[in-house]
């Protein structure tokens, strides 16, 4: 048997340092590619081990606001059918049965108004059981209380002035107004006689305001008052809403769940 021999020349050039590093270059290159390809089978393995895990792990659960109140709060909130819309008279009675709290809370009325900007007033027969402080611009001593004011005492809840006054409360019209504190004719509080304005808000006159999404809030008297006082505020409050404009309506409490009324009749006025 013949071996076939390489030439002298061939096996030289073999043997030359230049020829060896190519070699061990391409030896690294295939070697890099290799660990590539095993690469992403171990990253999909990964991904998948951290899938499983995910799975593995329970879902927290979800709670609902009634859940988050305290015991006491829950209790009598079982109460009251939250599908169901109350008659007035109902209502209040089951606003005294579900009264958790020690002392006397004020009975307050939510709802919707869908008429942007709407402000009104209207005089509560028996006040809304909150006093309210009232302040009078008008005659020479306008300037001293827009200094205090600029000051930063507001030491009052209405602001009544007469028109010659009103130049003078545009200075401090910046911080009045976001207060809601700013006389206005539409809410009659700017006038000629401010005395007798004063007299009727001490009587229980107020301003209906919605915010700025439609929203009103008014409170309508204490929870120890008699039920027909609550009622006969209720109905004032009806007779100046635009009631085929209204959304749903709510009476309350103090800390209190929230009941669902009816909305009374246009004889009830």
């Amino acid at each position: 048997m013949t071996q076939k021999t390489q030439p002298k020349e061939e096996v030289e050039k073999k043997d030359l340092p230049e020829n060896k590093e190519k070699r061990e270059e391409k030896s690294r290159e295939q070697e890099d590619l290799k660990t590539l390809e095993k690469k992403p089978k171990e990253d999909s393995q990964e991904k998948t081990s951290e899938k499983e895990e995910i799975k593995k792990t329970p879902k927290p659960r979800f709670t609902t606001r009634l859940e988050r109140r305290g015991r006491k709060y829950r209790e009598v909130a079982s109460l009251i059918d939250k599908k169901r819309v109350y008659e007035i008279d109902e209502a209040i009675e089951l606003l005294k049965k579900t009264n958790y709290v020690k002392f006397d809370p004020t009975v307050e009325f939510h709802t919707k108004v869908l008429i942007e900007g709407f402000r009104t007033t209207v005089i509560l027969p028996h006040g809304s059981g909150k006093e309210k402080r009232i302040a009078i611009f008008a005659g020479p001593l306008v300037k001293e209380k827009i200094a205090e004011i600029e000051r930063g005492k507001i030491d009052f809840d209405i602001a009544i002035a007469t028109p010659e006054a009103m130049r003078e409360l545009a200075k401090v019209a910046k911080i009045l107004g976001p207060r809601g504190l700013m006389p206005s004719p539409k809410s009659g509080t700017v006038s000629d006689n401010p005395e007798e304005v004063a007299k009727e808000f001490q009587k229980g006159k107020i301003e209906l305001r919605a915010d700025k999404g439609g929203a009103i809030h008014q409170a309508i008297g204490k929870l120890s008052w008699p039920s027909e006082k609550l009622k006969e505020n209720l109905l004032a409050l009806f007779s100046v809403l635009p009631h085929n404009k209204l959304g749903r309506l709510w009476l309350t409490t103090t800390m209190g769940p929230s009941i669902r009324i009816a909305k009374p009749e246009r004889s009830t006025k």
